[in-house]
């Protein structure tokens, strides 16, 4: 029995009918849009992630901004603090603890070892309670380049004696007393590691920063050919565009700079098993970094 199907009648739909289906899709087009505009502009700003004290806190170039430099010398390492303060026309420079608590068994010195400049500077930001912006991590042979741009040499004042092997291999000495240190001498100091008193180390490493910024931050050199170099022989996070940015800030501050525009500052605290605990509170009052 042989099977025959109709086709169903289609007929034309009411205009009217076409007509509205029509309207209704365009209006709820333009309700979804003005909703995800609305939506939009009253979306509220992301905020900073706590747990990266790294984020960028200065709203101008004008606020103040700092860097923990990273010297990396061997067996030997330094954690300076710098901060720009444009508005008082000053750097200040703050030597951070190697046995800084840092929540662990570790000192900064394991840390960096392990986990890299970072995390060191995070570490630092978060148990200073004090937003740090960039890292800046040299070893034995980025010191030695960076400073051997710098044509004067370094003028400071040595804490004590010390003995070292040049890198001819030629033992010297250096005498107690304001020195005018070469590239080779000032990268021994950072590197000495047989200081009568220990203390001394940190104090001369944040003597040594603090006169390469008060000689060499001016108006006579060239802090973009400066930032080239250190871009070079440093592992940073400052870019180019960083650089661009912070550039008038740091042209004031070399226009402004007597000789004397980077004071140093001690870090308030205590020593507890082995670890120093800073007061923040005294730190809040006395050096100056909180604002």
């Amino acid at each position: 029995m042989a099977y025959s199907f109709k086709k169903p009648k289609t007929g034309n739909r009411p205009i009217h009918i076409i007509l509205t289906c029509l309207a209704a899709i365009i209006a709820i087009a333009i309700l979804l849009a003005w909703l995800m505009i609305s939506y939009l502009e009253n979306k509220p700003a992301k905020e900073p992630d706590d747990a990266d004290p790294t984020t960028t806190y200065a709203e101008s170039i004008s606020d103040p901004a700092s860097a923990l430099v990273v010297l990396n010398m061997g067996e030997r390492h330094h954690f300076l603090l710098v901060q720009t303060v444009p508005a008082e026309d000053r750097v200040i420079l703050a030597s951070v603890p190697n046995n800084l608590d840092t929540g662990s068994s570790d000192t900064l010195a394991k840390l960096l070892n392990r986990s890299g400049p970072v995390k060191v500077m995070q570490t630092v930001a978060n148990q200073l309670h004090l937003p740090i912006d960039h890292y800046i991590c040299l070893t034995p042979s980025g010191v030695n380049k960076f400073i051997s741009e710098m044509d004067k040499g370094i003028s400071v004042k040595l804490a004590e004696k010390i003995t070292y092997t040049d890198e001819n291999g030629i033992s010297s000495s250096l005498s107690a007393g304001s020195v005018d240190l070469t590239a080779g001498q000032a990268t021994a100091v950072l590197s000495h590691n047989g200081w009568k008193k220990p203390q001394n180390a940190d104090l001369m490493a944040t003597r040594i920063i603090a006169a390469l910024i008060n000689q060499y931050m001016t108006s006579e050199y060239s802090l973009r050919g400066y930032f080239g170099v250190l871009a070079n022989v440093a592992q940073t996070d400052l870019r180019i565009d960083n650089f661009t940015a912070y550039a008038s800030t740091l042209e004031q501050l070399a226009e402004n700079n007597n000789g004397k525009i980077c004071t140093t500052t001690t870090l308030d605290g205590t020593i507890e098993d082995g670890r120093f605990v800073p007061d923040i509170e005294a730190c809040r009052k006395n050096t100056g970094l909180y604002h």
